[in-house]
């Protein structure tokens, strides 16, 4: 039986340790292939600005809540215990006295606005308005995150791409470096011709380490977007990526008109402008009457008032003026006094009251006049950012169809031009392999073959981009 030696068991030991207690660095690290929904929701949960937003529009909330919760009435308890010395008040009386007394009242009040010119509705509807607004931001900063991920992974899987052609670039560039070589050796080329296929391999060989860098820069962009630290492990998903088709393009108009009904930024402006509108009948509201109703239960105690008892008894009053043997009796009063208890005290002070204020602003230094102007030149401005939201949602649509409209000419064009520079490609490199023409016109056109590659790839991620935002402004599910 073949046995471990120790220093292939303690080897073993420490590969499976590192690779049970930190899979990230082991050697069994696998790599994140992250797709676009991935990539964005992802984006959407660590986005520090789009959770400042939500906190901001859960403050809407809840000044909507309070909006709401005002037209309840108020209640409040004030208990209040004071002591005098000297010459002073009974509280519960109202006698004066010169003993100290300790006294106790305790009130229970109440409140609620049955009129103020519609102040407190309008003021709901108000928080209503600005409420949803705030939520639309959020969606609004929610489609700009969308769209900055989705550039930047289109982006990475073009730089994959551009790598991709860089390396077969090299690995053609070698094959004729190989074959440049035989006929060097057989004489069928100059020296000099193997030294300028050499050379154009040194300089695809650059091309692919600019391609690798390019592609690191890429992905490091992504990650970052997405609030990720950077990371070698990090791949995204290309396969999703299918042919763009050129379709027939409605007009910029026609989308903007499918883009003001779902762009949640068109609708945020128009509900801050509703929002402001109702601010100018907040404002008119100063200048009218309100009525509130009001009452109170309320009780004492106070330790100078004390429980008294009357009775009477029969005491001689006088005598029988013929006979002052014989007295005359009478029912004399006789008041006596107790300590009054502290809870008989609030039981027999217990009291309520209701009442009813109007007041009718006659003059108050025109708070009504100026607030409804302010309000007026707000709710004018509003209308005018809301004016500036469509405006600048119709120059970047007229931008995304001017734009997708050239890319889908250029992808066409990249498309012709890459045939045929592929067939001059093609007999420019049986011409070489024949010795018909020299290195220089080769890598010329070898040159031209390449660009148009490149070019083709470029127009055709770019259509797609192109494509999306268009897509996007017509209310689309992106995929």
């Amino acid at each position: 039986m073949k046995r471990f030696t120790q220093p292939k068991v303690l080897l073993i030991f420490s590969f499976l340790f590192l690779n049970l207690f930190f899979p990230g660095g082991g050697l069994f690290a696998q790599t994140k292939i992250w797709t676009l929904k991935e990539c964005v929701d992802t984006a959407l949960k660590k986005n520090i600005q789009l959770n400042e937003t939500k906190l901001t529009s859960k403050i809407n909330g809840i000044n909507y809540d309070q909006s709401k919760a005002n037209l309840y009435p108020d209640f409040s308890v004030t208990d209040g215990q004071s002591f005098s010395f000297g010459y002073s008040t009974d509280p519960t009386t109202n006698q004066t006295s010169k003993q100290n007394i300790a006294s106790n009242n305790l009130a229970l009040n109440g409140s609620v606005t049955l009129y103020n010119g519609f102040q407190l509705k309008n003021a709901i509807r108000q928080s209503k308005y600005l409420y949803d607004a705030g939520n639309f931001d959020v969606e609004k900063m929610k489609n700009d995150i969308f769209l900055d991920v989705l550039a930047d992974y289109l982006q990475v899987i073009y730089s994959y791409k551009a790598l991709e052609i860089a390396r077969t670039q090299v690995s053609n560039t070698q094959a004729q470096v190989e074959m440049t070589a035989k006929f060097v050796d057989a004489g069928k080329q100059a020296e000099g011709t193997l030294f300028q296929i050499q050379s154009q391999l040194a300089t695809d060989k650059a091309s692919v380490v600019s391609a690798e860098n390019q592609l690191q820069i890429s992905k490091v962009t992504l990650m970052q977007l997405m609030e990720l630290p950077v990371s070698d492990n990090f791949e995204v998903d290309s396969a999703a990526i299918k042919e763009p088709s050129v379709e027939s393009l409605i007009s910029p108009s026609d989308i903007y008109s499918s883009a003001e009904k779902v762009m949640p930024e068109i609708k945020s402006a128009e509900l801050k402008t509703r929002a402001d509108v109702t601010g100018i009948d907040i404002a008119k509201a100063l200048a009218l009457p309100k009525l509130t109703l009001g009452g109170s239960i309320r009780t004492a105690y106070s330790s100078g008032r004390n429980q008294y008892s009357s009775t009477s008894i029969a005491e001689p009053i006088g005598y029988l003026q013929s006979d002052p043997t014989q007295q005359v009796l009478g029912l004399v009063p006789i008041t006596t006094s107790k300590s009054y208890p502290f809870f008989r005290q609030f039981q027999d002070n217990f009291g309520q009251s209701l009442s009813l204020s109007l007041t009718i602003p006659i003059f108050n230094s025109f708070q009504a006049k100026y607030g409804v102007a302010k309000a007026r030149i707000i709710m004018e401005n509003s209308q005018l950012a809301e004016l500036a939201v469509k405006d600048q949602l119709r120059k970047l649509i007229e931008q995304a169809y001017t734009d997708l409209t050239a890319s889908v000419k250029n992808y066409a064009a990249a498309k012709e031009i890459l045939k045929a520079e592929e067939r001059s490609y093609t007999d420019m490199n049986k011409k070489f392999k024949e010795g018909l023409i020299s290195a220089t016109d080769y890598l010329i056109e070898e040159d031209k073959y390449d660009k148009a590659i490149q070019s083709l790839i470029q127009s055709k991620f770019n259509y797609i981009f192109k494509s999306k935002i268009v897509d996007f402004y017509l209310g689309k599910t992106l995929n």
